[in-house]
């Protein structure tokens, strides 16, 4: 297991470097979008940004980064804003610690 400051090393097939790039560029701009989210009380554009990294990240194999948006899906539906700000910065560390090899 990774310890807090240790890169997590994922493996991804090499024909979607792209695609997958664009996709951490991407949820990296949700981690705002949802911080953002929260002091709104938009708890249903947050449960859909979860929902949303959920299934994409199940497409790349990224599983770690699917449960983050099953985390993030079910606490926008409760509504659990600080479940919601855990999540956001487990997330977080786990995007800027994160490393793609593709292979």
């Amino acid at each position: 297991m990774a310890t807090e400051t240790e890169k997590i090393v994922v493996s991804v097939e090499a024909k979607f470097k792209k695609q997958v790039n664009t996709f951490l560029e991407k949820r990296r701009r949700d981690v705002s979008e949802i911080a953002g989210g929260i002091g709104k009380g938009d708890y249903d554009s947050i449960k859909m940004l979860g929902a949303g990294l959920k299934k994409m990240s199940e497409g790349f194999g990224m599983e770690a980064l699917s449960q983050f948006g099953q985390a993030l899906e079910t606490a926008g539906a409760l509504k659990d804003s600080g479940r919601i700000k855990t999540v956001v910065k487990e997330l977080t560390d786990y995007l800027e610690r994160l490393s793609v090899e593709f292979v």
